[in-house]
């Protein structure tokens, strides 16, 4: 992961690369982009993760908006990491999967690390997610290109009742 960081007056901003795993070269300059906010204060660690779907483009929007929020009012406590694109090669072609491969990065998670291109994606995606220790991951969705964004919430998976 490759870090910079830029210090705003109300929010220390962090951006972090994921580079891709090389599947061919057509992918060597392609990189995931990981935007981190953090408050002053210790607290819950969440998670927004949009574009898996490359034709899902309303989560992309959602996180956008996000995070041009944060630009202006601080987080109370915690910290808040966002991937605005996780599939950036289905993104740019408005297709579902990665455009070279065919492959379903949300049917690819926790990944593999010599697995598929959409396994070792999700490898290395899932393991930055881990390793922050997250009381909360929303991997935003919509149904096609003209839905509005919406969330479900699998209930028998949260431990922490307060999240």
């Amino acid at each position: 992961m490759i870090s910079m960081s830029t210090t705003n007056p109300v929010n220390k901003i962090k951006i972090s690369i994921i580079n891709l795993p090389k599947a061919s070269s057509l992918l060597i300059q392609r990189n995931i982009i990981t935007v981190e906010v953090k408050s002053n204060t210790p607290g819950p660690v969440i998670w927004l993760i949009a574009g898996s779907h490359g034709d899902e483009i309303g989560s992309v929007v959602v996180v956008q908006e996000v995070i041009k929020k944060l630009r202006k009012n601080p987080l109370i406590k915690g910290a808040l990491f966002v991937i605005p694109v996780v599939n950036p090669s289905g993104f740019e072609s408005g297709k579902r999967e990665f455009d070279l491969t065919g492959e379903d990065i949300n049917r690819s998670y926790p990944g593999s690390a010599n697995g598929s291109l959409a396994e070792r994606l999700a490898f290395k995606v899932f393991n930055a997610i881990i390793h922050s220790n997250p009381a909360l991951v929303l991997d935003l969705h919509n149904d096609w290109r003209k839905s509005i964004p919406y969330t479900l919430i699998d209930t028998p998976l949260i431990k922490n009742k307060k999240t």
